[in-house]
C-alpha cells in the first residue's frame, strides 16, 4: 500500500476525525480554572501530542504530493499548519506563552468538513465505521452536513468569544460558559444575563449573530429538503410497484384463456411425446427379441 493510499484509507480518516473532536474537548477542559493540577498536566500532554500528530501529517502529505509548494495554499492544509502554530512555536521558542493562541487548535474542527463534501469521503467514513456500504444513504449525508456545519460554526465562534473575553469578563470564565453564550448568540435568542464587555468580544458576537441569522436558517432548509424529498421518493416508489402490480393483474386477467389453452396444448404435446418414445422403444425391444429366437 502507498503512502498516498494510507492517508485516504477509511481507518487513517476515521483515527484523523476522531482526533480532531478529541482535541476540541481537551481544549474546551483544559479553560475550567478549578481543574486540578494534575488533570492539567495529562490534558496538555494529550494536547501536545495531538498537535505532533497532527504537525507530521502535515509533512507527510506534502511529501505524498511530492514536496509540491501547491500543498500550502490548499484550504485544509492552511488551516493545519494555522491549527499546529502555537505547538510550532512553543517548540522554537520554549519560554513562549501559547494562552493568547490556543484557541487557533479549534480551527481543526474545520477539517470535519471534508468528511461530509461529497458522498464518496461520507460513505468512507461510514465504512470506516462499521456500516455496510449498501445502508450509506444521502440522507444520512445532509443530516451530517448539518450537524457538522452548526457545530463547526458553534466552536469556533465559542472560541473566538471565549479568547476575547475570559480576561476581562468574569462572566465568561470558561469555555464551556462561552458556548452557552455562544449558542444563544448563533442562533439569535439572546437571553440578555451575558454580554461581551470587550471590542473583540463584541465584533465576534456581531459575526456571530450574521452568521446564525444566514447559515442555519440554510441548514434547517436543505435539511427539510432532503427529508422531504426522500419521502417523495419512498411515495414515487410505492405507486411504482402499486402500478406494476396492476400491469400484472390486468396481464393476467386478459390472457388467462389464451395461457391457459397454450398450457393445455403444451402438455397434450409432451404427453403423446412421451407416448411415440415408449412405442418405439418397445418395439425395438421385440425385434430383438425375435433376432435372438
Amino acid at each position: 500500500m502507498t503512502l498516498p493510499d494510507v492517508l485516504t484509507s477509511p481507518q487513517f480518516e476515521l483515527l484523523s476525525s476522531s482526533l480532531c473532536i478529541l482535541s476540541s474537548i481537551t481544549y474546551a477542559i483544559l479553560t475550567i480554572p478549578t481543574l486540578s493540577p494534575l488533570t492539567s498536566v495529562t490534558l496538555t500532554l494529550l494536547e501536545d501530542g495531538i498537535s505532533v500528530f497532527f504537525g507530521v501529517e502535515y509533512v507527510v502529505r506534502w511529501i505524498s504530493l511530492g514536496f509540491s509548494p501547491k500543498y500550502f495554499f490548499k484550504p485544509l492544509a492552511v488551516i493545519d499548519l494555522v491549527s499546529f502554530l502555537p505547538t510550532l512555536i512553543t517548540i522554537l521558542n520554549p519560554t513562549f506563552s501559547q494562552n493568547g493562541l490556543t484557541f487557533l487548535r479549534l480551527l481543526r474542527i474545520l477539517r470535519l468538513q471534508r468528511y461530509v463534501s461529497d458522498f464518496e469521503s461520507f460513505k468512507n467514513l461510514e465504512i470506516a465505521l462499521g456500516i455496510p456500504p449498501t445502508n450509506v444513504k444521502k440522507s444520512q449525508l445532509q443530516f451530517a452536513r448539518f450537524f457538522s456545519s452548526i457545530g463547526t460554526l458553534l466552536f469556533i465562534s465559542t472560541g473566538l468569544i471565549y479568547a476575547s473575553e475570559h480576561t476581562d469578563n468574569p462572566q465568561i470564565p470558561d469555555f464551556f460558559t462561552a458556548l452557552y453564550f455562544g449558542l444563544c448568540t448563533l442562533t439569535t435568542v439572546g437571553f440578555g444575563d451575558i454580554v461581551p464587555v470587550t471590542f473583540y468580544g463584541r465584533l465576534v458576537v456581531c459575526f456571530s449573530i450574521i452568521i446564525g441569522v444566514g447559515v442555519v436558517p440554510l441548514q434547517v432548509g436543505e435539511l427539510a429538503k432532503e427529508i422531504l424529498g426522500n419521502g417523495d421518493e419512498e411515495r414515487e416508489r410505492g405507486e411504482e410497484r402499486v402500478r406494476v402490480a396492476e400491469e400484472g393483474e390486468k396481464f393476467w386477467r386478459e390472457n388467462y384463456e389464451t395461457l391457459r389453452e397454450e398450457f393445455i396444448k403444451l402438455k397434450k404435446d409432451e404427453v403423446l411425446t412421451r407416448v411415440g418414445e415408449g412405442e418405439g422403444e418397445e418395439g425395438e425391444g421385440g425385434k430383438k427379441e425375435s433376432g435372438s429366437l
